[in-house]
């Protein structure tokens, strides 16, 4: 007789220690998962500085313009220090660089034995017995010059001195230059060929002007006795009759000289002297 297994009994076949594994399973898999926490919402405020809270966009933007206007005048003020600061190195280096010496200074014995002239030059020029020497010597020469220019021209100090002199020298710069080699250096030649070629142009100055004064003069002294005629009175001369038509006559050709005589003209016509 066959034996026959019940199907339903054969698929619930298992050990008690079966029971209630998947259950346990998802016990422990839920309790390994973490609880979620619950989102907090952060506060934008909590974060930023004190100095920002409670501010709109507004306020914001306008101290973020005047934050970079800030920076660019700092930035400005920066370049132009640098600037200031950079030039005056340059000025103090130009001022160091122009008061070195160009050749350093030799040894006075290594530049006797290369040059042996010029150290000898320079030994003597600097020496102080021979500046004294060189004093002394400039001194005679003054002395000597000024003797001879007071022998040769006794009133040379009141001539180089006047303002026509001085500006006859100015007007020529080879007078210039004989100026200078006699007030710098006491020339003789110079100061004489000056002070004599000025007393010769003076003196003729002078001269001529004698001569052209007494040449008005005679020529005055003409146009009146041209203007004038004798009463004819015996005796004792008596005063000049002038004509009124050679006086208008010399006011038109010579007003100069008309008054010039302007005195004695006036005093012909209160006197009656004209006619």
């Amino acid at each position: 007789m066959a034996k026959f297994e019940d199907p339903l009994q054969q698929n619930l076949d298992f050990t008690p220690d079966e029971v209630g594994e998947e259950p346990a399973k998802k016990e422990q898999i839920e309790a390994q998962e973490p609880e979620e926490q619950p989102a907090v919402e952060a506060n934008p405020e909590s974060i930023l500085p004190d100095k920002y809270k409670g501010k709109t966009v507004e306020d914001l933007a306008k101290m973020h313009q005047e934050a970079e206007k800030l920076i660019g005048k700092h930035a400005q003020e920066v370049g132009e220090h640098r600037k200031f600061f950079d030039d005056m190195m340059k000025r103090e280096l130009l001022q160091k660089k122009a008061q070195q010496p160009t050749q350093e200074d030799e040894d006075p014995n290594e530049k006797f034995f290369k040059k042996p002239t010029e150290a000898m030059d320079d030994y003597l020029s600097n020496h102080p017995t021979i500046k004294q020497a060189q004093e002394q010597a400039l001194i005679m020469k003054a002395q000597t010059a000024q003797q001879q220019l007071q022998q040769q021209f006794p009133d040379y100090v009141q001539v180089i001195q006047t303002p026509e002199f001085k500006q006859w020298v100015d007007a020529s710069p080879i007078r210039q230059k004989l100026y200078q080699e006699a007030d710098g250096g006491y020339d003789i030649a110079s100061a004489t060929e000056l002070i004599s070629t000025w007393q010769a142009i003076s003196g003729s100055k002078q001269s001529e002007q004698q001569t052209i004064t007494t040449k008005s003069e005679e020529t005055r002294s003409k146009s009146l006795k041209a203007a004038s005629v004798d009463t004819g009175a015996t005796g004792v001369s008596s005063k000049k009759r002038y004509s009124r038509l050679a006086l208008q006559d010399l006011l038109k050709t010579n007003p100069d000289k008309y008054y010039a005589n302007s005195d004695e003209i006036l005093l012909a016509y209160e006197e009656g002297r004209i006619y």
